[in-house]
């Protein structure tokens, strides 16, 4: 069992902290925050995103599979293994990042600073669902976007694309990208 502590992205650029700073999270402990912005968690047998879910936080996410950056994270101390990711690079995976759908820690604390999305590196491969995810072939009355989840149900059996910004594509089936829509079972 482990104890994550936790910082949102948000606090640091809305008080102009840096994420370099030595004693971040003792500036958040000291400035009464919201538990939704800074706090800790215990992580079982499971994925951080996931205890994040058990415990009713809302941290951002997307493919939930390790294939994008909207869940990304900065792990400040303590370790944190991700399995099947190829997302980020090697330089990102060195500097702490990771990312919290399939992100398990190792140690017994971590602290980890969440929503680090927002990150500059980070842009080109986040998911906008709305925008990104579409039907390889035609769709229906002939449009190759998904413009709806509901859009899901016509799908046959085949393939989905997800485009990062001209950075990767993924294929994923349109079960799991029922999934990706509707969340965690």
């Amino acid at each position: 069992m482990t104890t994550v502590r936790y910082l949102d992205y948000d606090v640091i650029e809305r008080r102009e902290w840096s994420l370099d700073d030595d004693d971040l999270f003792e500036r958040a402990r000291e400035a009464g925050l919201e538990d939704t912005e800074f706090g800790s968690l215990t992580v079982e047998d499971e994925t951080i995103f996931e205890a994040t879910q058990r415990v009713g936080l809302d941290w951002p996410v997307a493919c939930g599979v390790g294939a994008c950056t909207n869940c990304a994270a900065v792990v400040t101390t303590g370790q944190v293994t991700m399995e099947d990711q190829d997302i980020l690079t090697d330089e990102e995976v060195s500097a702490g990042i990771r990312l919290t759908c399939i992100g398990r820690p190792e140690t017994e604390e971590v602290e980890l600073v969440f929503n680090a999305k927002q990150l500059p590196s980070l842009q080109d491969r986040l998911i906008d669902w709305y925008h990104s995810v579409k039907w390889v072939g035609s769709g229906p009355n002939g449009s190759p976007r998904l413009q709806t989840p509901e859009e899901l149900d016509w799908f046959p059996e085949g393939r989905l694309e997800q485009s990062y910004s001209g950075h990767r594509s993924t294929q994923i089936s349109p079960k799991r990208a029922l999934s990706l829509w509707t969340g965690p079972n």
